[in-house]
């Protein structure tokens, strides 16, 4: 026999309306936390779960937070493999769980075709990864729904939107690699797209050798894109350059892997730097210098952003987070 809301409420000694409260997460200050705690458990105990249909019904909230994710350009799989949205997005679960909600995981492929789904599944809000869409967010807009960009530079006064110093992980980059004697310094992104974190750190990287009195030349510009396959394929054809800057960790593994192809060495004939500092790069051989963030502070301030955006009133609902480097082996002081 199923469990049901009143078998809690007897199990915890309260009234079903308190069980309703507590589960549904409806804020009620005569409630301790001790009772709270005490529903809880009584619910776990007695495997109880709640009608999710009814719930959205009586409460206006579905519990679920709709991730929206780019697609790779070379395939249209979703890029949750690449070890940077992998890593955020199991941040932003566990955030989300701990505030009572689940997420819904999908990719954008046609305008408009996000906020259906958005609107069919009755998501409590949306964090879109890397993705910006002004059609599909003024739809969004007009259902109410709470909405933060990740990673996105865009002209939304409505939106949350939370970044990297991106623009400044560019000019560290360039910077170190200046002081160490470089001049040909190529950039593997997709910098090309506008309003991109890619676009911020090429930026970043062009101020730090104009203040050097030097000039990022355009035949240094890789935009193949930022998984390994494209990181590879940059390797392979590179060229007339002593340092590679790469925006991602997915491409800076596949530029290593071409550059070893071709019989180049790093750092002894290529330097290279990375504008994310992932595990992968840290035990790559050589080990790459790399710029780092705090994914999980920007995961924990998402699910903030979307879960309580009154938080985040007018300059707030921008947020910028601070950038490092972290030195090893992928960078060769040139004399």
């Amino acid at each position: 026999m199923r469990t049901t809301i009143q078998d809690v409420a007897s199990k915890a000694n309260v009234s079903v309306a308190t069980v309703s409260y507590v589960l549904n997460e409806v804020q009620n200050q005569t409630i301790s936390g001790e009772t709270s705690e005490r529903v809880r458990q009584a619910a776990k105990e007695l495997n109880y779960v709640s009608n999710g249909a009814a719930a959205t019904l009586k409460s206006g909230r579905s519990g679920l937070i709709a991730i929206v994710l780019p697609r790779q350009e070379r395939d249209g799989r979703l890029m949750i493999s690449d070890p940077y949205y992998a890593q955020l997005i199991s941040r932003i679960e566990y955030y989300a769980r701990e505030r009572g909600y689940h997420l819904l995981l999908t990719g954008t492929r046609e305008p408009g075709e996000y906020a259906r789904v958005v609107r069919k599944r009755k998501a409590d809000g949306v964090i879109a990864l890397g993705w910006y869409d002004p059609d599909d967010l003024a739809e969004l807009h007009e259902q109410k729904t709470n909405i933060v960009l990740v990673d996105v530079y865009a002209k939304d006064k409505a939106a949350c939107q939370i970044t990297a110093d991106d623009r400044m992980s560019g000019y560290l980059a360039a910077k170190h690699l200046i002081d160490n004697g470089h001049k040909a310094i190529a950039f593997l992104g997709k910098a090309a797209d506008k309003g991109s974190a890619a676009e911020k750190r090429l930026q970043g990287c062009k101020e730090a050798m104009k203040e050097a009195g030097m000039t990022f030349e355009r035949r240094h510009l890789y935009t193949y894109g930022s998984d390994g396959e494209y990181g590879m394929a940059a390797g392979r054809k590179l060229k007339d350059v002593t340092a590679v800057i790469a925006a991602t960790a997915s491409a800076t593994v596949g530029l290593l892997r071409g550059l070893s192809e071709t019989g180049r060495k790093v750092p002894e004939d290529v330097s290279v730097i990375a504008l994310e500092d992932d595990p992968l790069l840290q035990m790559s051989v050589p080990a790459v210098t790399g710029i780092g963030q705090d994914p999980d502070e920007k995961a924990r301030i998402a699910v903030e952003m979307v879960t309580f955006p009154e938080k985040y009133a007018g300059s707030q609902r921008v947020k910028t987070l601070p950038v490092s480097m972290a030195m090893r082996e992928s960078v060769k002081k040139l004399s």
